[in-house]
């Protein structure tokens, strides 16, 4: 066909109509579709400091601005761990139900949005139905419309699954080493007891205080008395301790004397540098 526009005119009519065709975001100089950028941080740390979310919001402007495309709305996911799949995130499901056909989700990596493969191919599915293009700029751009960026978007998908649970066998690992040597994995503290540190372990020991007030309950208990009036005669001395509380510490005092026990021989042997 271009072999046949002979004079300046039309040879610039016809180019300026295939660049028409040929972006569809674009109509009249102006962006048609909508853009949208996601941006997730895991834990609480991250959110506070903000240093994890600038960092991604930076990405992706800077990746839109390359493309000429302007960034409408960046969609923050706080707090959330990857292991939570994008429809069951608030934001993630959010954004899905947001975009249209002809819109654009632009990401900074692949293990910010999806959990596991599997995952993120049903949600690739469905945006290549919709015709809505998804961006990661760590594989380079576009996913959605060649064969190369959904074969690298398999990969790396399958590839951040495998790494995201050998991370979690290695932390479910050491807590079982770490409950094994009793040392403090988290939790609640609980009355009685305190938490010490020794070198890069901390334990439970007991509180002396603390223990001396468990004492008497055990004495009162072995009264007749009940949990409810243990409570009624300590709440007096500005102690207060629910019934169900006073309980659920007289219940588990010797499995914790047990472990307390032990804990103590361990400190005493790392003193003794054993």
């Amino acid at each position: 066909m271009l072999y046949y526009l002979h004079n300046n005119e039309r040879r610039n009519l016809f180019f300026l109509e295939q660049d028409v065709k040929n972006d569809k975001h674009y109509c009249d100089g102006e962006q048609t579709m909508k853009v949208y950028g996601y941006i997730r941080v895991s834990t609480n740390n991250q959110v506070e400091n903000g240093l994890s979310l600038k960092d991604q919001e930076r990405q992706i402007k800077c990746y839109a601005g390359s493309k000429d495309m302007s960034i409408d709305r960046v969609m923050t996911e706080r707090g959330v761990s990857a292991s939570v799949d994008l429809y069951e995130r608030p934001v993630g499901k959010k954004l899905l139900e947001l975009v249209k056909d002809g819109d654009v989700i632009i990401c900074s990596k692949l293990d910010r949005m999806f959990r596991s493969c599997l995952d993120g191919l049903q949600v690739l599915k469905e945006l290549k139905e919709r015709k809505v293009e998804l961006h990661f700029i760590d594989l380079g751009g576009n996913t959605t419309t060649n064969g190369i960026g959904t074969l690298m978007f398999t990969l790396m998908s399958a590839f951040a699954e495998m790494e995201r649970n050998r991370l979690g066998e290695r932390i479910r690992g050491t807590k079982r080493l770490q409950m094994k040597e009793d040392v403090y994995t988290g939790g609640p503290v609980g009355f009685g007891y305190v938490l010490e540190q020794h070198g890069e372990k901390r334990y439970l020991v007991e509180n002396e205080e603390q223990q001396k007030i468990i004492k008497r309950m055990k004495v009162m208990r072995k009264d007749g008395m009940s949990y409810r009036k243990i409570s009624e005669i300590l709440e007096k001395e500005k102690i207060e301790i629910s019934h169900q509380g006073i309980s659920n510490i007289l219940k588990d005092e010797e499995t914790k004397k047990l472990k307390t026990r032990r804990v103590n021989e361990r400190i005493k042997k790392t003193k003794k540098g054993v």
